[in-house]
Parts: structure tokens; C-alpha cells; sequence
């Protein structure tokens, strides 16, 4: 019976780390492989032409007293929607992805954030507009995002 239970939960943990090592083969923290990190970095996000000619969105980055940066997003047609993610979508609401040197730092769910951990030196931020889904906000095709160089002291 021992024996019978052994072998029961030793396939048990084989076929869990075989699904998992499955799901993760695409997955990579190689940063020197520029291919990976574009996956990564952009979840491979369809495009969702929203009718607002004028949304928008523009960042305003400033070096915070104690430690890191307090960035402001200024967004026109455009509302964040914490309560909606992954939820239907609805042209002209959403959240934002924000990625630093080309990395996804994560979702960002209103106008403010402040990142705490930030070397000194030039940094790359990006800002995405995205649906509900996750989906780029497009229009006429284009993404809409902002795009700023900030040197961190």
C-alpha cells in the first residue's frame, strides 16, 4: 500500500512539473535574448482602434525628495477602470502598461505612480494605453503612448 502511494504521488509531481515547464517554454529571463524580452514586454496584445480621435495620453515625470520617481499620466478619453480588468471592453476605458528600459514594470490602475527602486542614469519610460482585455489602444493604426527619456540622479 506504501508503495502504491509512493509511486502515486511521484507521477503526481512528474506530470506537474512537466505542465508547468510546458506552459513556461516560451518564458524566459534571459535578457540578452532581445526576442524574449519583446514577447515578454508585450504579451503579443491585439490592437483595439478605439473612435476617439482625441484620446491620449502623456506623461509628466519628476524626481521624488526621498527616493525614485513620481510619474503623473495625463490621459484624454480616456478613463481608468481598476474594476473592469479583464472584463468586457468598452471603447474609451481601460488601464495603462508601463515598461522602463524596455521591461514591463507592470499595469498601472490611475494618474499616479511612484517607482521607490530606480538606478542612477538615463531611463526609457512607455506608457500603453489598454483596454479591459489587455488589447493596445490603436488609432489610425498607431498605438497610443508616450514615450520619455528621464535622467534619475
Amino acid at each position: 500500500m506504501f508503495r502504491i502511494l509512493l509511486l502515486t504521488t511521484v507521477l503526481s509531481m512528474i506530470m506537474i512539473l512537466g505542465c508547468e515547464n510546458e506552459k513556461n517554454k516560451n518564458h524566459s529571463h534571459d535578457q540578452s535574448n532581445s526576442i524574449s524580452k519583446e514577447i515578454d514586454n508585450h504579451m503579443n496584445h491585439d490592437a483595439y482602434e478605439t473612435s476617439f480621435h482625441d484620446m491620449s495620453v502623456e506623461m509628466k515625470i519628476t524626481q521624488d525628495m526621498m527616493t525614485g520617481v513620481n510619474i503623473q499620466f495625463l490621459t484624454s478619453s480616456f478613463v481608468f477602470a481598476p474594476e473592469n480588468v479583464n472584463k468586457v471592453n468598452k471603447d474609451g476605458e481601460g488601464h495603462a502598461h508601463l515598461y522602463i528600459d524596455d521591461n514591463k514594470w507592470g499595469r498601472i490602475y490611475g494618474e499616479y505612480v511612484h517607482i521607490g527602486t530606480l538606478s542612477t542614469g538615463k531611463h526609457s519610460f512607455k506608457v500603453t494605453l489598454n483596454t479591459n482585455k489587455h488589447d493596445d489602444y490603436t488609432h489610425h493604426g498607431e498605438v497610443i503612448s508616450d514615450l520619455v527619456e528621464f535622467e534619475y540622479k
